[in-house]
C-alpha cells in the first residue's frame, strides 16, 4: 500500500502529549497524577456520572459501572492500579509504554471520542492550544479536587 495515500494519524490529545512530556522529564509520579486524574473526570463528563461524595475510587469501579459504559471503566481501573501508589506516596518509575497506552486506549474509547465537551483540554492551569485562556478549577465543579 502506498503511504502518500495513508491518511495522517489523528493529533494527539493534549493531557497525552502533556503526560508524555512529564514521562520524558523524568517526573513520573506527575505524570501519573495528570494521566489518571484528567481521564476521571472526562469518564465522569462523557458518562454523565456523578458518584457521591463519600465514594471511594473502589466504590466507583464496584457500584457505578454500566453496561452502556464499554471498556472504558477497566481502562480506568488499569490507570488507577497505576495511580494508587503515587496517590500514597510510594512513588514508583512506571514504563511509559504501559502508562500512555493505557491513556490513549481509554480515549479511543467510543463515548469519550465523540464527546466535544471533551478535546481538548487540560487539567487545572495548564495551557491548551485552542483555549483562550488557562482553564480554570470551575470548568468542571463535580470532579472532587485535593485541598493545596
Amino acid at each position: 500500500m502506498n503511504d502518500d495515500l495513508m491518511p495522517p494519524p489523528p493529533p494527539e490529545l493534549p493531557v497525552v502529549s502533556e503526560v508524555r512530556q512529564r514521562l520524558k522529564s523524568g517526573d513520573s509520579a506527575g505524570a501519573i497524577l495528570l494521566g489518571f486524574e484528567t481521564a476521571m473526570r472526562d469518564f465522569q463528563t462523557a458518562f454523565g456520572f456523578s458518584p457521591p461524595p463519600f465514594w471511594t475510587y473502589s466504590d466507583i469501579f464496584r457500584l457505578g459501572v454500566r453496561t452502556d459504559m464499554g471498556y472504558a471503566p477497566v481502562l480506568l481501573a488499569r490507570l488507577y492500579r497505576l495511580y494508587e501508589p503515587v496517590r500514597y506516596g510510594r512513588v514508583r518509575s512506571v514504563p511509559s509504554t504501559e502508562l500512555l497506552d493505557t491513556l490513549r486506549q481509554f480515549y479511543e474509547q467510543p463515548a469519550l471520542r465523540r464527546n466535544p465537551t471533551l478535546e481538548p483540554h487540560l487539567p487545572y492551569g495548564v495551557w491548551s492550544p485552542r483555549a483562550t485562556s488557562l482553564q480554570s478549577p470551575e470548568s468542571n465543579a463535580s470532579f472532587p479536587r485535593k485541598s493545596p
